[in-house]
């Protein structure tokens, strides 16, 4: 409001400077001209801005450079467990030999599942005895486990062996392992 009075007020003196006393004119001229420069506040606005605009930019780059740290240990991340997975699996240093062969025939060739998930296990297992798999939990595929199966006993001992194992009951039949 107090500009616009003042506004009003010095057109009014230039429209009737006869309604207004010498010393008013003056006062209201010396007014005008404490008028801040234009130029100079722009400029000093424009100083303040840039100096906000570095510091933002400063900013993005702190935020960027954190981004690119997560992405970095994500990769890192996700590299070593893939290699951590790779090297649970199981691994047979020999080749199996099937199940028919000669009574009087001893192995004493030890194979041994460390930290193994079951259904690794037991695909090795069912190729060595020529059977095929059929499960009717199939929770109990990712369990792990760590069992030493040797070679030279029967699949009917490795069962009994496995099924000592809490939450797990296998059997046979006919050509295949039933997991239940």
């Amino acid at each position: 409001m107090h500009i616009d009075n003042n506004k009003r007020l010095f057109l009014d003196m230039q429209e009737h400077p006869e309604n207004y006393s010498d010393e008013q004119l003056e006062v209201m001229m010396n007014d005008i001209d404490r008028d801040p420069d234009t130029d100079a506040v722009w400029n000093q606005f424009v100083q303040k801005g840039s100096g906000n605009v570095s510091a933002a930019r400063k900013w993005l780059k702190i935020a960027a450079m954190f981004i690119c740290i997560l992405l970095m240990t994500g990769i890192a991340l996700a590299a070593y467990k893939t290699i951590v997975v790779k090297n649970n699996e199981p691994v047979i240093q020999k080749e199996l030999k099937p199940q028919n062969r000669p009574a009087s025939y001893q192995e004493s060739s030890n194979v041994r599942f460390d930290n193994i998930q079951l259904d690794s296990v037991l695909h090795v297992i069912a190729q060595y005895y020529q059977k095929q798999i059929i499960y009717h939990n199939d929770s109990v595929r990712y369990h792990r486990m760590l069992i030493e199966w040797n070679q030279a006993e029967t699949l009917d001992s490795f069962i009994l062996l496995i099924n000592n194992f809490d939450g797990i009951h296998i059997s046979e039949s006919n050509d295949s392992i039933i997991v239940e």
